[in-house]
């Protein structure tokens, strides 16, 4: 008899590199979802399918307290077997009440599908994505330069600035139409990154210009985001010597970039090729209410 169930990833030894080994060759499209697990975060669980004394990973996914889940299954073998699977799912959400959904397109398609199925919610917004990747380099390389203006690892004396310019860019690229902000869990998470060393910035002596953040990182590469120029600085190679400079600490550390752009958003994507990025994959975000 053929069932499944869903536990914390971290559970057991046994189960965790069970879902480390899942998800590896996947890390550059679910680059967050592997640092959480790599980080053994309680909030990773495992779907796991058992057939007679046979057990396997068929899927994991994070889902926090604030109802934000990043979810990557194993559709081949779904589309064979998801009944008995998507019942484990249907349990598992019941109840729940989900912020968004966020991950590699098939796999979000897959789950949100399950989400409104289960009847107490539905879709606010859906965005499309673009993955993208900068491979690891053979040679170290060193960053882009221009005269008079530096690129730079922020820190708290930097926060102010970088906070304004964080929350320009949520308005501008992340939030929903229609939702507001919430400044104080905003500004937490820029202290977290700020603390971690997480946040670059390109700068002359007096104003930062562009900013941008590693939002995770695995053993094989980084998650690059944030990429903001102030509006004023834009089209004066501010954001390609940031690019650059990040691709090069990522090179030097023997690791690749991972991005994801909005569809819609041609000159981002434009720069992103520019700089050596490559299309790897289709990014969704599905919002609820």
């Amino acid at each position: 008899m053929e069932y499944a169930k869903i536990i914390p990833a971290v559970k057991n030894n046994g189960i965790y590199e069970m879902a480390r080994d899942f998800i590896r060759p996947h890390e550059k499209i679910s680059c967050q979802l592997s640092e959480f697990l790599c980080n053994q975060n309680k909030n990773v669980f495992s779907v796991l399918s058992t057939s007679g004394d046979s057990i396997s990973v068929s899927g994991i996914f994070y889902c926090s307290k604030g109802g934000t889940v990043l979810p990557f299954f194993n559709l081949p073998f779904l589309k064979e077997k998801k009944d008995f699977i998507r019942r484990s799912l249907l349990d598992f959400f019941y109840g729940r009440k989900i912020f968004c959904v966020s991950g590699e397109s098939s796999s979000v398609d897959f789950l949100t599908e399950i989400l409104l199925s289960v009847g107490n919610q539905r879709i606010k917004e859906r965005r499309f994505f673009i993955s993208m990747e900068s491979e690891n380099q053979a040679e170290k390389i060193c960053g882009k330069r221009i005269p008079g203006i530096s690129f730079f690892q922020c820190t708290r004396e930097n926060s102010d600035e970088i906070f304004s310019m964080q929350i320009d860019y949520i308005k501008e690229e992340v939030l929903p139409e229609g939702m507001s902000l919430n400044l104080p869990v905003e500004r937490f998470e820029m202290d977290r990154l700020l603390k971690k060393g997480k946040i670059y910035a390109v700068a002359t002596e007096d104003e930062i210009l562009c900013k941008a953040q590693i939002n995770a990182e695995t053993d094989s590469g980084i998650l690059i985001g944030g990429v903001y120029t102030k509006t004023q600085q834009r089209r004066k190679g501010f954001a390609r010597m940031m690019m650059e400079n990040l691709k090069s600490l990522a090179t030097n550390a023997g690791k690749s970039c991972v991005l994801f752009v909005n569809e819609k958003n041609g000159a981002a994507i434009s720069l992103y090729e520019k700089t050596g990025f490559e299309r790897i994959g289709a990014h969704e975000i599905v919002y609820m209410e």
